[in-house]
């Protein structure tokens, strides 16, 4: 349709001035004009103007202009413009959306680095089962179960998947290196840093596996993803309500020697989940009676940010080797990204696999039980939490790494320096003073930061809509924790942030 209408504005309707016989009966005459350089327009033949567009005949010609003396009238292109028959209004496409966002899609700490405006659902909930509960709850709708995932995915929802995951930035380079022909590119040489230090790290993880001493521990840990209690899978209401989020951070031997997986737990109304909440998970594993006699501990973690990379976790660790009776040393390496599968993931993988035998997890005792079952439940009460502060320095006097860079971060009693390596398979470690001066001496001498006084606590709505829905669908026993969960207007709903 743009042809025609670029056609009707170079085809100009005039007056017919001269009549060749009295049966000429034409009511207008046709002036054809090209754009030119210089002069806007240029007036040509009709021959110079068919042969300059590539046509044939002046059938476009005779269809694209009115007949009409001096008025050119083209009509708009409709195709793709006009409502669809079944096209659904406004009103319900709104509808599907509280729908959806009925189910309470929470933000995931897992993947919020990464993925910050991306929200998930817990794994007992699929599409299929909303739509489905759609589609009872409005049949006069008629929603097809396409147009319902479509919604979804425009909301930038998605669902938790357990288990190794595949590297984003090699699938990256896998469509790149098909279209690649430099023989230098920085994006191929960038990929062949990440894949060899992925190789390295990977090594020094099966290396550290089959060690064995007695005042050494070597662990994973990681947090595993969205938790939501209770769940009642089946109980429409459950879903349906804000329920209470619960953390599990892992801390998991490499290759299931010896000790038991560590499972530290708590929920929203005893803590968050900042970087002084996994601060103090650390902190309670390291004074944990299984490791009493341990003086030398090494995590291998993922290069999460916001929960293994940061100077509130650094400042922390380096109280934890200067306080009495502490470790000698605290050792974290970090694997390269996309290849971060790990003991802790088989953890995790385990539980979740409980969870969904057990069925129906009514309460946080139900969940620390399941640990239980593959490994040591860890409760944290208000107290195992500190007020761990980011200590590190900006004054000139510092000398600290670029995080994203370190691939291994080292503490040592004694000293309140950080020691660091860019490469595992390095054999010089590099050292500077990161914390504050006041800071260093407060921990050098052994003094740590104050517990939690009291819960954090939950919105008095949120306790108000789970007893009221869901506690009458539990027995008496199960409805003693509900009622006992501390009550705080101001601390934020964990679902949303």
């Amino acid at each position: 349709m743009s042809e025609k209408t670029w056609v009707a504005g170079h085809v100009k309707l005039m007056n017919v001035k001269r009549r060749r016989s009295e049966s000429d009966t034409r009511c207008c005459t046709r002036v054809y004009t090209l754009p030119a350089q210089d002069v806007g327009e240029a007036v040509v033949c009709k021959k110079f103007f068919l042969n300059t567009l590539g046509l044939t005949c002046d059938k476009i010609i005779t269809t694209a202009v009115s007949t009409l003396c001096g008025n050119v009238t083209v009509m708009a292109d409709k195709r793709g413009k006009h409502e669809p028959a079944n096209k659904f209004s406004e009103y319900v496409v709104a509808q599907i959306k509280n729908h959806i966002e009925s189910y309470h899609p929470s933000v995931s700490h897992y993947r919020r680095e990464h993925a910050p405006y991306r929200r998930y659902l817990s794994p007992e909930i699929s599409i299929q089962d909303m739509h489905q509960n759609y589609v009872t709850s409005f049949p006069q709708h008629n929603c097809s179960y396409e147009f319902y995932r479509q919604i979804v995915k425009s909301l930038n929802i998605s669902f938790v998947k357990l288990g190794e995951e595949e590297c984003e930035y090699c699938l990256q380079h896998d469509v790149h290196k098909k279209e690649c022909s430099a023989e230098e590119c920085d994006l191929c040489r960038s990929w062949d840093m990440h894949v060899e230090s992925a190789r390295i790290s990977r090594k020094h993880y099966k290396s550290d596996m089959e060690k064995n001493a007695d005042d050494e521990v070597f662990l994973s840990c990681d947090m595993q993803k969205i938790i939501m209690l209770p769940r009642m899978p089946g109980i429409k209401s459950c879903v349906f309500t804000r329920r209470l989020v619960a953390f599990h951070e892992t801390f998991a031997p490499l290759g299931g020697k010896k000790k038991q997986p560590l499972g530290v737990v708590w929920h929203e109304g005893i803590s968050g989940r900042n970087a002084d909440d996994v601060m103090s998970c650390f902190a309670k594993v390291l004074r944990h009676p299984s490791y009493r006699d341990t003086q030398k501990f090494t995590f291998y973690a993922d290069n999460c940010g916001p929960q293994n990379k940061n100077w509130t976790l650094y400042t922390g660790l380096v109280g934890e080797v200067n306080r009495p009776g502490g470790p000698e040393k605290i050792t974290i390496k970090y694997l390269e990204k996309g290849y971060t599968f790990m003991s802790a993931d088989s953890f995790h993988s385990r539980i979740e696999s409980e969870l969904r035998k057990m069925k129906n997890v009514y309460d946080f005792e139900d969940f620390v039980a399941v640990i239980n079952r593959h490994g040591i439940a860890v409760p944290m009460n208000a107290a195992d939490f500190s007020f761990w502060a980011n200590g590190a320095s900006s004054a000139k006097f510092t000398r600290k790494p670029t995080l994203a860079d370190v691939s291994i971060v080292q503490f040592r009693r004694g000293c309140t320096k950080l020691f660091w390596k860019t490469n595992m398979d390095s054999d010089d470690w590099e050292e500077g003073d990161f914390l504050k001066k006041k800071t260093a001496s407060q921990l050098l001498r052994g003094d740590l930061f104050p517990s939690h006084c009291t819960p954090r606590g939950i919105p008095q709505s949120k306790k108000h809509d789970i007893e009221t829905k869901l506690c009458a669908l539990m027995s008496v026993g199960r409805r003693v924790f509900w009622g006992s969960l501390s009550v705080n207007d101001n601390s934020d709903d964990l679902i949303d942030s």
